[in-house]
């Protein structure tokens, strides 16, 4: 057990929540909270996915149940996770800055399990799917509006992308493997959490991956797809160009991954700027996977 992860009065404000939640759902209710609580992956084997078999789960609560209660039932299942943390933590070899980001992250997700009322706190959706993960010890809260997933894969396309800029010896192993280069840390941005997103906090972030990539030698470096680093952004936002350019300056490189209409939404989101230039037909967000080999990333630190 890795201890203090919670503090006390965290722990027993979710305890509350539960009993609270338990009293508004029935049996059967409470147990697909269970059965979507044992049907997510083992976490060395998650590559930042949650399984066929929980999203099948979810799918099928999603037909069954009206938005009200299968909002409890994920919540039920989010405070269960996360009253189960310091027990799956201690698997987790988690270096003790990681572990110290846990108090303020779990007093964050329970001020947003009792004060928010969401209606789309389900899967695919954005704030369910992180605070799942985070939970479940699936991903690690970080510094910079960042969750670090513990295993990633960058898929097919992107590893054959990579391999050919550049060909490593440990890449050509892992693609003879599994047919992709795997696994990575993986970065997400939590846009409940924009006040941290700026550079030193990002470096910070960026540190804290090298701390973890020292205690797990299996992981090969970094990675993130995101239209934040497209080069286009130099001249459109400049003030966000440090998210691509300092790994870039050390080593990391880019794979394109093209251009979406979720990557049109989460780059015009809030922005004005973006938003006309878009309009305008000057600025077409493009998504582009960055790729921070282990040594290069550590060689920064």
């Amino acid at each position: 057990m890795v201890p203090n992860v919670i503090d006390d009065a965290t722990a027993e404000a979710f305890l509350t929540e539960r009993v609270n939640l338990l009293k508004r759902l029935d049996p059967q209710e409470r147990s697909v909270a269970r059965e979507l609580q044992m049907a997510l992956p083992p976490w060395r084997r998650s590559s930042s996915g949650l399984g066929k078999k929980f999203i099948n789960l979810e799918a099928a609560a999603f037909q069954r149940f009206e938005r009200s209660r299968l909002y409890d039932i994920n919540k039920l299942l989010v405070v269960d996770l996360a009253l189960g943390l310091p027990e799956k933590l201690a698997e987790r070899d988690l270096p003790g800055e990681l572990l110290a980001m846990y108090q303020p992250a779990t007093k964050r997700l329970l001020t947003y399990l009792q004060e928010a009322s969401d209606p789309q706190y389900y899967y695919p959706h954005d704030f369910f799917v992180k605070d799942l993960r985070v939970a479940s010890g699936l991903s690690v809260p970080s510094f910079g509006a960042q969750d670090i997933d513990l295993r990633s894969a960058i898929g097919y396309r992107a590893s054959a992308r990579g391999f050919l800029r550049k060909p490593a010896p440990e890449y050509i192993g892992s693609m003879l493997r599994h047919g992709q280069i795997v696994p990575w840390f993986r970065i997400h941005t939590d846009t409940r959490r924009r006040v941290d997103f700026n550079e030193p906090e990002f470096d910070a972030c960026y540190r804290q991956i090298a701390a973890l990539l020292r205690r797990h030698p299996a992981v090969l470096g970094m990675t993130a797809t995101s239209w934040l680093y497209d080069p286009q952004l130099e001249s459109v936002s400049p003030r966000l160009s440090f998210v691509r350019s300092r790994p870039v300056e050390h080593g990391a490189f880019l794979v394109w991954s093209g251009s979406s209409a979720s990557d049109v939404q989460n780059a015009t989101a809030a922005s004005d700027t973006r938003r006309r230039l878009y309009r305008e037909g000057k600025y077409i967000p493009v998504s582009y996977t960055v790729l921070w080999p282990r040594q290069k990333l550590l060689a920064w630190a």
